[in-house]
């Protein structure tokens, strides 16, 4: 590593230390903040979010194996502490309109949204039909998707909104849709003279923050603009000593799978997983 990308590691690492300091000192446990999870899938986003201490009113997704699998590991089970997820609710977001998630959760006020609007429409991966390649972008409904996430932000009002998707979304029909999603996101509000968002777009590299898989993947973050002196810190942490861990150590052993399959459950070797990371113990069940 050159000694200009250790400068930059290094800086990063101390905002986060910062940002961290400054939760922790403002943070009332006896009260934590909330937080919504749209189109969660299995819950990647909902277990982070419950590890950093906030508590879950709803996560919500239109696949079933998905929402499953999310109910067995984070409703089902105790996981070291950690809140449960309060609903957990099979809808197509198209469809459910954020005033009746309100009556079903009992609140029209949630501290945070989160969420990864499916990014087959932006994927450059899709090799099979040409899509998302240039001149060969064809039309993909699921582009729109982001749009039910922001109906969402704009009904609820959260402090912080973070969305998630792959970096086709920066390059698809010339940046026209980031550039969009980012257009909207800043006027959320504004028409009923609320007070809108700062919205920051920056790209983080998973393989950076501990997880065994390079995946690089843009995110989008929206602050309410009545919270003054509030930054967004640098996710990437300082290097570590030890080595990483790649994707075999991590799953290797499990079966290979097609889209769709593995409903039948296994455990874990208890021994193996504590040797990879002892936060998995006893925490995951797979399906």
């Amino acid at each position: 590593m050159s000694s200009e990308e250790e400068a930059r590691v290094t800086l990063k690492a101390t905002r986060l230390r910062e940002y961290q300091a400054a939760k922790k000192a403002t943070r009332n446990d006896a009260d934590p903040q909330t937080f919504l999870d749209l189109f969660c899938g299995c819950g990647g986003f909902t277990l982070g979010m419950l590890r950093s201490g906030l508590r879950c009113l709803a996560a919500i997704d239109s696949d079933p194996a998905a929402i499953a699998t999310l109910q067995a590991n984070l409703v089902d089970r105790d996981h070291l502490g950690m809140a449960k997820v309060a609903h957990v609710i099979e809808r197509d977001l198209r469809i459910f309109q954020p005033d009746q998630l309100a009556a079903l959760i009992g609140t029209d006020h949630v501290d945070v949204i989160v969420g990864g609007p499916p990014c087959q429409g932006f994927s450059t991966a899709r090799k099979v039909d040409g899509a998302n390649h240039g001149a060969r972008l064809k039309t993909d409904s699921r582009r729109q998707l982001y749009r039910d996430f922001l109906r969402y932000v704009q009904f609820f009002q959260p402090r912080v909104f973070v969305m998630e998707n792959v970096l086709g979304l920066r390059t698809a029909a010339g940046g026209a849709y980031f550039t969009a999603v980012q257009k909207e996101a800043r006027e959320l509000g504004r028409t009923q003279r609320k007070p809108g968002y700062r919205v920051h777009g920056q790209v983080e590299d998973s393989w950076e923050l501990g997880v065994p898989q390079k995946r690089r993947r843009q995110l989008i973050i929206g602050v309410r603009n009545d919270l003054p002196g509030y930054f967004l810190p640098e996710l990437n942490p300082a290097p570590r000593a030890e080595a990483r861990i790649c994707l075999g150590t991590a799953i290797g052993d499990l079966p290979i799978l097609r889209a769709g399959g593995g409903e039948n459950e296994r455990n874990y070797d208890a021994v193996r997983v504590a040797s990879y990371s002892p936060q998995i113990e006893g925490i995951l069940e797979v399906r």
